[in-house]
């Protein structure tokens, strides 16, 4: 049996990084402002804290695969200008 490794592309990183964005939004409220929700994406630690402390299963598997699966798959999203 040989193992395939799967190619991640850029779609499915932004993809992912939109789910983790609605998920966010899910557990901290509608009213959650995008300063707050940049913070939990460019801060690892703080997103497993937020993810360990809520009953969010999506974020607490997030955090489970740890910082460097987190930073390869976040796509920090961009106003355009």
């Amino acid at each position: 049996m040989s193992s395939k490794k799967v190619e991640i592309t850029e779609k499915d990183k932004i993809n992912f990084s939109y789910n983790v964005i609605a998920t966010l939004i899910a557990v901290l409220g509608e009213e959650v402002s995008a300063q707050t929700i940049f913070e939990y994406l460019s801060n690892f630690d703080k997103f497993q804290a937020l993810a360990i402390s809520s009953s969010s299963a999506n974020l607490q598997i997030i955090a489970e695969h740890g910082k460097s699966y987190f930073e390869e798959m976040i796509v920090i999203p961009t106003p355009n200008t």
